[in-house]
Order: C-alpha cells, then sequence, then structure tokens
C-alpha cells in the first residue's frame, strides 16, 4: 500500500516528454513503483524511519534552495564571458570583411573608371561637363546599387 501511494504521488508531479500528468508514462510509473516498493520494504510501518525519509528529502530540498542559484549564477557569468568572447570575434570578422569589401570595391571603381577613359578616347574628361569627383561617386552607388 506505502509503494503505491508514494508511485501515485510522484506519478502526479513527473512526467515524460510524450505523456502528461493526467497520463503519465508506464515506464516512469513502474520505476517508480520498483524504487518506492524498495523504500516501503525499509520503512516496514515505523515512524521514526519514515520521519529519517523525509528529514533526508528535506535536507536534499534544503541543498538544492541554497545550491541551485549559486549554480546559476555562476554559469550565467561564464555564459557571458563566452558571449563576449564570441562577441570579440564576430566584430573583428566583420571588420575583416567589410575592409576586403571596401577594398574589391575601390579596385571595381578604378576598373570601370579606366574602361570609361577607354571608351571615351584615351581619358577625356567629356563634354557633358561633369567632373571626375561626382563621376566617381556615381560609379560608386552604382557599384553598390548592383551588390545590394
Amino acid at each position: 500500500g506505502e509503494s503505491v501511494v508514494m508511485s501515485m504521488f510522484c506519478l502526479n508531479t513527473l512526467a515524460s516528454r510524450e505523456a502528461t500528468t493526467l497520463r503519465p508514462s508506464l515506464p516512469i510509473g513502474v520505476g517508480c513503483y520498483v524504487v518506492f516498493s524498495i523504500i516501503a520494504l525499509f520503512i516496514r510501518g515505523k515512524g521514526w524511519r519514515y520521519v529519517a525519509l523525509l528529514g533526508m528529502e528535506m535536507g536534499l530540498a534544503l541543498f538544492a534552495v541554497l545550491a541551485f542559484p549559486i549554480m546559476e549564477m555562476i554559469l550565467e557569468e561564464v555564459m557571458n564571458e563566452k558571449l563576449r568572447k564570441v562577441g570579440e570575434r564576430v566584430r573583428a570578422y566583420s571588420k575583416i570583411m567589410n575592409d576586403n569589401y571596401m577594398s574589391r570595391l575601390e579596385e571595381m571603381e578604378l576598373k570601370l573608371e579606366a574602361e570609361k577613359c577607354k571608351n571615351r578616347g584615351g581619358g577625356r574628361s567629356g563634354g557633358d561637363g561633369s567632373s571626375s569627383a561626382s563621376r566617381h561617386g556615381a560609379a560608386r552607388q552604382t557599384n553598390l546599387d548592383e551588390v545590394d
């Protein structure tokens, strides 16, 4: 009787992934019944053994209440440190990629400018009155639009 009561009490609080507390899983139920049968054989209806078992459970609960928040704080600090290191690596990689992109963009702009000069007949500024700086800015904007 004792093992059935203890098993039913635990099955009300435990649930597997596919089962709910209203419909507990069979392996958990059988496991609880076996464990609590052994505990019931140890207790054998003696009140002081039952009180000793409850005292041990309360000691474990007190340990959990004190230890788990401390472990959580330690784990949080470790995770923050790891995230800082990852963030630094990501920022460094982003800077390298941005520098690489800008150097390739400048190379493409120089090639485009050289092609334009070649097509116009050897480097004349053109008859439209635009300056080299404004053409340079337009070429950069055109290349940025193509990349996006």
